[in-house]
């Protein structure tokens, strides 16, 4: 067996291999990776074959939903197979683009299969995908909220970092450019699609307000801390200049008073410490009206409002919302993978 998984596969590997085992391929890349190579060093330059796909699908159950996309080292060996997707390699790959993942096997690196997707990605759908591989979620449709919590698989940093090693791979260009957009530490994929609604410039679709630290650690005195049993709030989204707080809420209209007392305990807290805390709850995310409200309010408190007479950027921001929130709802992607017979069970029909 020499298959070199790529590509969607690739992206399917971290997002739901077990993470014990994302534990320890993440460990071993940074600590050993791979030297600059050429598939052809990896995979002989043969022909992938159906038996081989399938002793890696069986390597790791319930991890890959469609034919495995594969590199090839030369166009010769670009042959279509049933359960095969091949794409013929770069003539060179800079170090830490592979890593082991059995005996004859390798996976695209995080950093690799971000240049990869980004070759047919949006520039929103490639920072999207760059704030989650660095975030603390993973989505997954065989969860019940479509994700999971996970550690990050990857650094802003290190995306720029490769990006700009690797001359010669399909996609580097929008993931250079994705890469100035993409922040760490977000816990959900309506966190991210919040944080580039806020903060991509308007000619994307966002509201060009400032970039917001997200889930960034705020201590709290400690005169104030038996009452909170806590040392520490994370904010979702924190300004720390303007000592602006967002916080999205998506329980908040299916919440008892144990909850709500502990909100308003969190929020009295937060402003005594001299921050303004403004909730975004998902009816306000989902209803695009209620959203520009918002949004208003917060480019009020921020001072990034548009000056009269600036250049109306409406249409992109209507579209980048129905990209990141109107066709892509956590429960969309759930209903659409059922729809697709997106199981978990490989091999796919064909």
């Amino acid at each position: 067996m020499a298959l070199v998984v790529s590509h969607q596969s690739a992206l399917e590997f971290w997002r739901r291999a077990p993470e014990s085992v994302v534990a320890a391929a993440l460990a071993e890349l940074r600590q050993c990776g791979t030297p600059q190579l050429r598939v052809c060093d990896l995979q002989g330059g043969s022909k992938p074959s159906p038996v081989e796909a399938q002793e890696v699908a069986d390597l790791f159950p319930c991890v890959f939903t469609g034919s495995l996309h594969v590199l090839v080292g030369t166009s010769a060996a670009r042959v279509r197979r049933a359960c095969i997707v091949p794409h013929v390699g770069a003539a060179s790959y800079p170090p830490g683009s592979f890593v082991r993942i059995a005996s004859g096997a390798w996976v695209a690196s995080p950093e690799l299969c971000f240049v990869q997707l980004s070759q047919k990605l949006s520039l929103a759908r490639a920072v999207e995908l760059g704030t989650e591989l660095c975030g603390r979620y993973r989505k997954d449709s065989r969860q019940e909220k479509g994700m999971a919590a996970a550690w990050p698989l990857a650094t802003p940093e290190s995306l720029a970092c490769y990006g700009e090693q690797a001359k010669g791979v399909y996609g580097r260009k929008v993931a250079l450019k994705a890469c100035r957009y993409t922040v760490p530490s977000s816990r959900s994929p309506m966190e991210t699609a919040a944080y580039m609604l806020f903060a991509l410039p308007r000619t994307y679709g966002g509201r060009n307000t400032s970039v917001p630290q997200l889930n960034e650690r705020i201590d709290i005195p400690a005169e104030v801390r038996p009452v909170t049993n806590s040392r520490y709030f994370e904010a979702d989204l924190l300004w720390p200049q303007q000592r602006l707080i967002v916080e999205y809420d998506s329980k908040q209209e299916h919440v008892g008073s144990e909850r709500i007392a502990r909100d308003a305990m969190r929020k009295n807290v937060l402003t005594s410490m001299g921050y303004t805390v403004l909730t975004l709850t998902t009816r306000q995310l989902f209803d695009y009206g209620e959203f520009c409200r918002f949004a208003r309010m917060l480019e009020s408190h921020l001072g990034t409002a548009p000056s009269r007479g600036a250049k109306n950027f409406a249409p992109e921001q209507r579209a980048l919302w129905e990209t990141l929130v109107a066709r892509s709802s956590l429960s969309t992607q759930r209903e659409g993978a059922v729809r697709q017979g997106q199981s978990g069970v490989w091999p796919p029909s064909v």
